[in-house]
């Protein structure tokens, strides 16, 4: 997933502009390979539809989520008709170097069930929605995800009742 972000300035002290379109700079950061692009915005001076022609160009790059502060609200029917994610940031301070930070933060927060935790604090340090610790091997694992919690409590296993498989008059 790609993620631009408004900046006032392409480096990693600026604050997230109050404009998406107009911005100076959009810095996108790829949540899966970590790589970071500084773009400054050829269409923050032009006249007609900035908005969308910003939304074609960030679109163009892969872009499936946009932080700033605030958004217009032509480009924001444009954006949720390309499925483009809308973040507004409430913080006028916010750099985009935090922001960096918490992308990166998020996308490690489930557990791979190596011990470590979602925050890499150690086992039973999550909010309690799995198992984090036991299973070594991607076999193992495999067969601990998905027993069901209501296996203990006699509850069908978690396994569920089958009803979408059956189709057609009873």
């Amino acid at each position: 997933m790609k993620t631009a972000i408004s900046a006032t300035e392409c480096n990693f002290d600026a604050v997230v502009d109050s404009h998406f379109a107009r911005c100076s700079c959009y810095v996108i950061h790829d949540c899966e390979t970590g790589a970071i692009e500084f773009l400054p915005n050829p269409f923050n001076n032009s006249q007609d539809d900035v908005g969308k022609k910003v939304t074609d160009l960030l679109h163009g790059k892969g872009v499936t989520r946009i932080i700033s502060q605030d958004f217009g609200i032509k480009v924001k029917s444009l954006l949720d008709s390309l499925k483009i994610q809308m973040v507004i940031v409430q913080d006028e301070t916010m750099t985009v170097k935090k922001i960096i930070e918490l992308l990166t933060l998020k996308s490690n927060v489930m557990p791979k069930m190596d011990g470590k935790g979602p925050d890499g604090k150690g086992p039973a340090t999550g909010r309690g929605l799995g198992k984090c610790k036991g299973a070594s091997t991607g076999e193992e694992k495999s067969k601990k995800l998905g027993e069901g919690m209501a296996q203990k409590r006699q509850a069908g296993g978690g396994k569920g009742k089958g009803k979408r498989l059956q189709s057609g008059p009873k």
